[in-house]
């Protein structure tokens, strides 16, 4: 319970405020944490990279993808940043486990086959979608 409280906390505190899911967002990043601690079953004070190691490999086994499997060890990286930083939590913590179990991360989703649009494309295709939307 006590850990579910700090996790709540951890990432009301880490969110920003004004996003439009806001709320999506809070709730993944808690959801990402407890269901590590749900896995190993230990306290933060407890946990070690190869804890973080059998997290990443069960989530593998699953079938999530990279990014998926980054973004939710980004979360529990930064929920033990947080820890150590803001509570008295932070006393109990030898260090961030999750830095020494950290995957690499995901090549970005663009490539040479692939581009995102550049910010005059975007603001080109809106000024169409919006004229053939008026007429």
């Amino acid at each position: 319970p006590a850990v579910k409280a700090a996790v709540a906390v951890w990432a009301e505190a880490t969110t920003s405020t004004g996003l439009a899911r806001q709320a999506d967002i809070r709730r993944e990043k808690q959801r990402s944490v407890e269901a590590f601690f749900s896995l190993v079953k230990v306290g933060p004070g407890e946990v070690t990279p190869q804890d973080v190691q059998t997290w990443l490999r069960e989530m593998a086994k699953r079938g999530l993808k990279p990014t998926t499997i980054y973004a939710r060890a980004c979360h529990l990286s930064s929920f033990f940043q947080w820890a150590m930083r803001e509570t008295a939590l932070g006393q109990t913590l030898r260090g961030n486990p999750v830095r020494y179990a950290m995957p690499k991360a995901p090549k970005p989703y663009q490539s040479r086959s692939t581009k995102s649009l550049t910010d005059e494309q975007v603001v080109k295709l809106l000024k169409v979608v919006r004229d053939r939307a008026t007429q």
